[in-house]
Formats: C-alpha cells, structure tokens, sequence
C-alpha cells in the first residue's frame, strides 16, 4: 500500500513540486514532500519527477495510441496482481448494494398497501436511493480500480471515499435524465404515435388510450410499430446516451468537478470513441456473465475484471485528451 495517505500530511510541510500546496506525505525515492495531486491522492508511492526517472508510468495507454488488445493486457496484468482484493472490494461493493436494495423495499413494505399516495412517495424515494448509493457505491469501487491501475494497492476502506460526492451525482444524473432519457423517451412516444396514426387508429383512441384496451386491436402489428420505433429511437440513444457510461469516473478521477461540467467532460472523452466505450461494456457483461455460468463462483472476479476494464478506458481515453491539461 502506498505511503502516500489524504489529509496525514506534515505540519507546515509543502509540496516540493507545488509550495502552494499543503505536502501530504514523502516521496519513497527521493524523500520530496508531495501534495495529493503529485502523489494522486495516495496511489502512487513516488513523486512525478521519481516516476519519469525510474519509468514509473501512472497508466500507460494514451488517448492516441491505445487499442483493446493493450488495454487488456494491462487490466488483466493489474487484476492478477491485486485479484484476491478487488475480488474483495467487488464483494463489498455488491453487498452494499444488496443492503441499500433492501432498505428501499423495507421502506415500501412499512408503508403498505393501504395508502396509495404514500406507497407511491415510498416507492419514489426507494428507487431514488437506492440509484444514489449504487452510484456512489460504483464510485468507491471505481477509486479502488483506479489506485491498482495507477500502480498502488487495492484499498477497501476506498470504497467509503466518494460519500461526499452524492450530491453532484444526483444533479449530474438528473441533467442527464432530463437532457438525453427525456427526450428519447418523447421520440419513441412521437414515432409510436405515427405509426398507430399509420396503422388507421385514430387521434383521439390513441391519446385516450382506447386502443390499447380494445379486443380488436392488430396485436403483431402494434408490436411492430412498438418495435420499429425501438430500432429507430436506440439510433440517436446510443449516440448521446454512451457518454454517460463514463460520468462515474468523471466524478470519481476530478474531486472539483461541477456537474454541468462532468456531463461536458463525458462528452468530450467519448467523442471519436463511442463504439469503444459499447465495447468496453460490451465485453464487462460477458465477463459478468461467464462468471455466473461457471457455477457462480466466478461472478464477483469477473465484475471486478470487469470494472478494471471501464477503469483502464477511463484513463486511456483521458491521457492525451483536453481534460488532462486540468487540475484533479
């Protein structure tokens, strides 16, 4: 585990590379004071100066040169190196979720079925909080592969360190909701609406929603139209809504980030590599899924492969790209 520990710095000590900064621990090379973005809020047991000499390289995939094959090769090197914890901090992860899953259906439950307006407020804020912790929950395991990728040790007690991001996660997922899955979702209503208006159904049986009740309506043919719309709604979908697959590292890599500007920055990243982010997750879930068939034993391994995978394109995508010439 690296020396380096956020907020245990010396008293009155600066940076050596940044004296306007407060040092938070030493250099195991050279014995310079490093603040926390020197020593990348503790994953990185060198300064930057030590790293370059000794060729200490943080990640070694840039934004101009990586390709899949590399990008594996360096998940898959770091997971058999820190499999035993990741695996572990996957576990956590995993069951914390399951915990705050629970919590929500508790709440429902409490509530019961009498109140209909109450069960309704109850079951709102059970799926708002449980997307609000499995979102900081993937943050702190995000962290977690972050540090193992950046060359440091896999740290549980980091899966507790992104708590305080809550609120900028529930804005940003709220602009994104409002800005990308809103307005899909108004597409695939407009095109279903065309298509049944097609079909010979009129205005008013749609909008009223006779149609869906009626014994006479051409089921195959609905579907179709429910279908087509589907086809065509996914096309813009996968367009604008791919970039949000990187928004918790966004968040999770920038301790400043505003919202607004986490959204710009997922945006920014994806540009040009749309088809390897549906990639990258692509191959996250086959890896979930092989772990399942193999008697489920290699479930928890796989997610955590997995994440080191979105963790890895995450940096790569992010070296060499506008956002590296800013502050963490």
């Amino acid at each position: 585990m690296a020396v380096m520990d956020s907020g245990s710095g010396e008293v009155g000590a600066h940076c050596a590379l940044h004296p306007a900064l407060s040092a938070s621990g030493t250099c195991e090379r050279c014995g310079n004071f490093m603040c926390d973005v020197c020593g990348e809020r503790g994953a990185q047991r060198f300064c930057p100066s030590c790293r370059e000499r000794a060729g200490h390289s943080a990640f070694p995939l840039w934004r101009d040169t990586w390709n899949f094959s590399a990008l594996w090769d360096y998940c898959f090197a770091a997971f058999k190196r820190e499999w035993v914890m990741l695996s572990v901090a996957m576990l956590v992860a995993t069951v914390l979720s399951v915990v705050a899953n629970l919590l929500g259906k508790l709440a429902e439950v409490l509530v019961g079925p009498e109140d209909a307006f109450l069960l309704l407020l109850s079951s709102a804020f059970s799926g708002v909080f449980l997307q609000v912790a499995q979102g900081v929950i993937g943050m702190g395991m995000l962290r977690v592969v972050f540090d193992v990728l950046e060359g440091g040790s896999a740290d549980i007690a980091r899966l507790f360190s992104q708590f305080h991001k809550a609120g900028r996660y529930v804005v940003a997922t709220l602009l994104g909701i409002v800005t990308v899955l809103l307005p899909l979702l108004l597409l695939f209503a407009v095109l279903s609406f065309v298509g049944l208006v097609a079909m010979g159904y009129s205005v008013e049986s749609i909008v009223g929603g006779e149609v869906f009740r009626s014994t006479d309506v051409d089921v195959p043919a609905a579907l179709g139209v429910f279908f087509g719309a589907g086809v065509l709604t996914l096309i813009p979908g996968l367009y604008f809504g791919l970039p949000l697959y990187l928004l918790q590292g966004v968040l999770t890599f920038d301790e400043d980030v505003s919202p607004v500007q986490a959204l710009r920055d997922c945006y920014a990243l994806a540009r040009g590599e749309r088809l390897s982010v549906l990639g990258v997750a692509f191959v996250g879930g086959l890896l979930a899924m092989a772990g399942l068939l193999a008697c489920c034993v290699g479930l928890i391994p796989g997610l955590a492969l997995g994440q080191l995978l979105v963790g890895g394109l995450y940096l790569a995508l992010r070296r060499g790209s506008e956002l590296e010439a800013r502050p963490r």
